[in-house]
């Protein structure tokens, strides 16, 4: 099975960022799940949260509450983007920046980092089933 996070209206539910360059992201965001590869074969999307952590952490931007809405966003590995949608589970090491656009105001809060990988927390709860048909 493969999985994927989309930045767009994730919600913000936990941000630190230590001293000690340890830190993570808390979204509650929407994951796609399909037994082929998401985006190209049938699939299922719903929401879950998803933890990202980091290492080597520091954060530049605008601030953020949390609770706050993400209107897209983008995951830079050595210099390789994944715009809005990254593949999960995430486990990279190199130069990480993550992008986010928040709402309302649509200022960029961007992340940096040295690795990050990703952890889904709680139950998924199924949103919509998209047949080949839609995926095409």
């Amino acid at each position: 099975m493969t999985l994927g996070m989309e930045f767009h209206d994730a919600r913000l539910l936990d941000l630190i960022c230590r001293s000690d360059g340890s830190g993570h992201a808390l979204f509650h965001a929407c994951i796609y799940r399909s037994e082929g590869v998401v985006f190209i074969d049938p699939q299922e999307s719903g929401w879950q949260n998803c933890r990202l952590t980091f290492q080597g952490m520091r954060v530049e931007g605008t601030s953020v509450e949390p609770g706050e809405y993400s209107s897209g966003g983008s995951l830079w590995v050595d210099g390789k983007i994944h715009d809005d949608v990254v593949l999960l589970p995430l486990d990279h090491d190199g130069a990480i920046q993550v992008h986010l656009v928040m709402s309302p105001l649509f200022e960029t809060l961007k992340i940096h980092a040295e690795k990050v990988s990703s952890t889904l927390e709680g139950p998924w709860e199924l949103e919509r089933v998209w047949s080949l048909e839609e995926m095409t």
